[in-house]
């Protein structure tokens, strides 16, 4: 009766209660059994008492609640859990829908990509070919410096070498008289180096030469020199 009040409170199902009742009870018969033999072997007493029987039921309903509160843990733990799992499992299933719709574009951005590679190749390969045009124009571009630069320097040589003979004849030319030019354009046969710098001039004039026969009566040959005394 006191096993059947204090376990049929606290939330068990009918079945359990009344196994659990019938274990307290057949636990509190078999401590009196082991007493009495313990007395008759040892000579010593152990009393069993309604007390005994009422602390082992409260120790009953102390574990009881103690593992109540474990399983309750533990499902509680479970549930939260399962909920995760199941929220993973729809978000997962979400991500394979935009993964499926995502493919169709996937493979246009593929095929871009792709092109793209292959103008960027071409790309590639024209600059390396104007790269090595502009290295081997380069190149040419040197040499033809180097031989202005070559010339350059043996020109200003060969002018150096003549400003003397230049600046000579223009300090002969500045001497000159009037009486000197009315003598050179009297003479009929003028000394050959009058006839070079006279027929010179003309050349630079764009003046005409006369053809006159040639010292040795063979052909005609040009003559600078009766254009020059007009010109002098």
């Amino acid at each position: 009766a006191v096993a059947a009040q204090s376990l049929t409170t606290i939330g068990l199902e009918d079945k359990d209660a009344q196994a659990c009742i019938a274990q307290c009870m057949q636990f509190q018969v078999q401590a009196q059994e082991l007493s009495k033999r313990y007395l008759e072997e040892v000579s010593r007493y152990n009393y069993v008492t309604p007390t005994s029987y009422l602390e082992l039921i409260s120790t009953f309903k102390s574990l009881l609640n103690v593992k109540k509160q474990e399983v309750g843990d533990q499902k509680a733990r479970y549930e939260i859990g399962l909920k995760k799992l199941l929220s993973c499992a729809e978000n997962v299933a979400k991500m394979e829908e935009e993964l499926t719709a995502l493919q169709p574009v996937l493979v246009v951005k593929t095929k871009e990509v792709e092109e793209l590679i292959v103008v960027l190749d071409k790309e590639t390969a024209d600059a390396t070919v104007t790269k090595e045009k502009c290295a081997a124009e380069e190149t040419r571009v040197e040499a033809e410096a180097a031989k202005t630069n070559e010339l350059k320097a043996s020109c200003e040589a060969d002018l150096a070498e003549i400003m003397p003979a230049i600046e000579g004849a223009l300090a002969a030319l500045k001497s000159l008289s009037k009486s000197d030019i009315t003598e050179m354009k009297s003479m009929k046969n003028p000394p050959k180096g009058v006839k070079v710098v006279m027929e010179t001039i003309c050349i630079m004039l764009d003046v005409k030469p006369e053809k006159v026969t040639a010292e040795d009566g063979k052909g005609k040959v040009n003559d600078y020199w009766k254009p020059s005394q007009k010109l002098l």
